[in-house]
């Protein structure tokens, strides 16, 4: 009897180490990813971990009842490296502030998956409005990711969510997608600890998957993804033309400086291209975006990149009209007094371990706990609300033309 009971004991210990553990290959694969978006394309981006192929149908959703009319795109597929495929699909001739559902079919070997979504293009320039969230320093991995890239066994996913050490990036994308957003800047630092494209999943393409599959993600490179063949995995997996850049969503202008991949001095390309960009825009509302803070309080406050930003580029900022400025780099939220009408704001709260705060006559607010922004803005009031981790509103600012 005694021998039965430690043979059913052995068995039952063997089922739940069975049942506790899954297989594990790192290499970078999402699911549908949503890019580029703006009044009139998209675009739908696979990262797949083999050779893949694939097809995407775009419909427009009828409202009247009749037969809507569908596009479709073939797989334009980009080998980023030795073991991964990126596919991107892309559509154009689309109409401004309407509402398309996505099929979307991909083919591996001998297997198949599918998607489905839906998305809404951005409304024309300088009209409608928009509904955005900003946060960066989310890209914490768990503790077991290290051990399972050295032996291809990790938790199974429902002891993945009670084991302690997940970063609380699931926590803020679950308040994100609560919110409705139609897009989201993310602020930098999207993969711990060196942005290596085997923790993509676990950093970003898991947590944020309902989230990149509906509204546009736009990342500014942070210190941490550059440790990375300089940032290249943000470039591939966001499909970027390029790492600094501007687009437009309705009423909205948005700026990205990217400050630790192209330079940044006064001779260079890039404040070039920030000074002619911010000339050109005629949008009602102008708001740029970075990793390094302008000001802070906290880690980085004596860094020399936060002193050029202030003294070489605000001026620019405030002379174009730009009224928000965002950033991580430290882990918290902190807001400042508007200088010259721009409103500084770090938004570093978004999953990572958090950082100290100190204070200054300058500061207005600040929170040491997980957090993220979101703004309404139309084409005349910009309505900003910082949102803690818990869902609790801890700060408002609000703007009028």
């Amino acid at each position: 009897m005694k021998r039965r009971n430690k043979i059913v004991v052995c068995a039952s210990v063997t089922a739940v180490l069975v049942a506790s553990v899954r297989p594990v290959d790192e290499t970078a694969a999402s699911g549908p990813l949503v890019l580029g978006l703006n009044d009139h394309g998209l675009r739908l981006v696979v990262v797949r971990a083999s050779p893949a192929t694939g097809q995407a149908t775009l419909t427009k959703r009828s409202v009247s009842g009749a037969a809507p009319a569908a596009a479709e795109a073939q797989a334009m597929q980009v080998e980023v490296t030795a073991k991964t495929t990126l596919m991107r699909f892309a559509f154009d001739g689309l109409e401004p502030a309407t509402e398309y559902d996505y099929a979307l079919r991909v083919i591996e070997g001998a297997g198949e998956t599918r998607f489905q979504g839906r998305v809404k293009t951005a409304p024309m320039p300088g009209k409608g409005a928009v509904r955005f969230a900003a946060f960066g320093d989310s890209g914490k991995i768990p503790w077991w990711t290290y051990a399972s890239a050295k032996v291809a066994v990790g938790p199974a996913p429902w002891l993945e969510g009670v084991l302690p050490g997940r970063g609380q990036q699931w926590d803020i994308a679950a308040l994100v997608a609560q919110k409705q957003v139609d897009l989201v800047l993310h602020l930098g630092d999207i993969v711990y600890p060196k942005g290596a494209r085997e923790h993509y999943n676990e950093a970003y393409f898991e947590p944020f998957a309902n989230i990149a599959a509906r509204v546009p993600v736009w990342p500014a490179i942070g210190n941490h993804d550059v440790m990375t063949e300089n940032g290249q995995p943000v470039v591939d997996y966001f499909d970027l033309e390029r790492r600094y850049f501007d687009f437009v969503h309705g009423p909205v202008h948005f700026f990205c400086i990217d400050m630790y991949s192209s330079a940044m001095d006064k001779a260079s390309e890039q404040r070039k291209w920030l000074a002619e960009r911010l000339a050109q825009s005629s949008a009602p509302w102008k708001v740029a975006f970075t990793h390094r803070p302008f000001h802070t309080v906290s880690r980085s406050k004596d860094d020399a990149d936060n002193a050029m930003l202030r003294d070489e580029v605000h001026p620019m900022l405030a002379a174009a009209g730009v009224r928000f400025v965002f950033s991580g780099h430290d882990h918290n939220y902190q807001r400042f007094r508007a200088v010259d009408s721009v409103h500084y704001i770090v938004a570093g709260g978004g999953g990572k371990s958090l950082y100290e705060l100190g204070s200054s006559p300058d500061l207005v607010l600040s929170l040491r706990d997980y957090s993220l922004v979101i703004v309404d803005a139309d084409e005349r009031r910009m309505r900003l609300e910082a949102i803690d981790v818990h869902g609790q509103v801890f700060d408002r600012v609000e703007e009028t033309r």
